[in-house]
């Protein structure tokens, strides 16, 4: 129960969290002896008969309340409502999770701060705009085995990504192995990558039709200075960070910004290239709903065309190979970087400054990088 509440306490706060742990203790029934919550190392944290909670350190409410992605098995906040869940004590005594609401219902906490996992879940549905098709999509998707160990925001991603059941289910099964090798990295392997300067998303910045946007400069990329497995965890990174800003990058979608200007064959390794767009197109729920490539040199059609097997024909369509100056037809002067043309001022090295001490303050809770409506995934 302390696992599942991970997602109301980002929602609606500690105080909230903490008094419905109260209410569920001071609720428990009776026959049940001694109720055991399993923590991450397979302990127990017991609580006797009489309802009272035993006092926990803190990090053991730490690890009870925030699980790694390792070991991040916690019981999904959606499940089929016409499959109730049976319980059962060590004694023996079993009640489904019903029975158990209605026993609550009737001792509720006082404060009415006491609330229901499902009325959260519902409400994080409609900060992401899912319309009636894609809440039936994500509930099918959130009752499946393959999507469990995966937060509901994660479902969510994966639902806009792919907008159908079947083919969101098996993305789930291949993000968890994405998560797997990619959501742990320390700072020391993805702060190479970032001092290149090449990748960055511009905060607050739109295009026209209201879409995050990731900023590429291709000249600035040496893609033979460091392993692979650092510039993917470094790229998942960023994404994750311009996922975190704002509701809608998850929801409309993120637009690309491809810089070719300078760039040589020298700046691009088409492996590894490759393996970036498979990575992005079919293993990471991302909607990358424009790519701009600017003032790009001749050889590009032939690197279009090498890319063109590997990354999927809803994505290729979505290309545009355009000069600076056609930039205006997307975004207005406000939300274009003065490097193309518009007056959006960007400072890099407070932009890095930014990112570093969110990846700090998120590492100490555990969790990788700090977001608006809920953390690094499975943190």
């Amino acid at each position: 129960c302390i696992r599942d509440r991970w997602y109301q306490r980002r929602v609606h706060g500690t105080a909230a969290c903490f008094s419905s742990l109260r209410s569920m203790a001071s609720t428990a029934p009776s026959g049940l002896g001694e109720s055991r919550i399993s923590g991450r190392d397979g302990g127990a944290i017991s609580s006797p008969a009489s309802g009272t909670l035993k006092r926990m350190d803190s990090s053991s409410v730490a690890t009870a309340m925030f699980p790694s992605t390792k070991d991040a098995q916690h019981k999904p906040l959606y499940e089929d409502p016409s499959t109730p869940t049976v319980m059962t004590s060590p004694d023996g005594f079993s009640e489904t999770e019903s029975q158990q609401s209605d026993a609550s219902a009737n001792d509720s906490d006082p404060s009415g701060e006491m609330l229901d996992c499902r009325q959260c879940t519902d409400n994080l549905l409609r900060v992401y705009e899912l319309d009636d098709t894609l809440q039936a999509i994500f509930r099918k998707v959130r009752s499946s085995e393959k999507a469990r160990g995966l937060t509901d925001e994660e479902v969510v991603k994966i639902v806009y990504a792919r907008r159908e059941a079947s083919s969101a289910i098996s993305l789930c099964e291949t993000f968890r192995t994405v998560r797997t090798k990619y959501f742990d990295p320390s700072w020391d392997e993805i702060q190479p990558i970032l001092d290149m300067r090449s990748s960055y998303f511009l905060p607050g910045a739109v295009d026209r039709q209201g879409r995050g946007v990731y900023v590429f400069h291709v000249a600035l990329n040496n893609p033979n200075a460091l392993e692979e497995s650092q510039v993917h965890k470094a790229l998942i990174f960023i994404h994750e960070s311009l996922l975190a800003e704002r509701a809608e990058n998850i929801s409309r979608g993120i637009v690309y910004l491809l810089d070719m200007k300078g760039a040589g064959w020298g700046n691009i390794n088409f492996g590894q290239m490759r393996r970036i767009f498979a990575l992005f197109s079919k293993k990471y729920p991302v909607r990358i709903k424009l790519q701009l490539v600017i003032d790009a040199p001749s050889f590009i059609s032939k690197v279009v065309g090498l890319f063109r097997p590997f990354v999927p024909k809803k994505n290729m369509d979505r290309l545009r190979i355009i000069s600076k100056d056609g930039l205006g037809e997307f975004f207005t002067p406000e939300n274009l970087p003065e490097c193309f043309g518009g007056t959006y001022k960007f400072d890099y090295d407070r932009w890095l400054a930014d990112q570093k001490r969110k990846f700090q303050e998120a590492k100490e809770t555990s969790r990788l990088p700090a977001r608006h409506h809920h953390s690094f995934p499975g943190r």
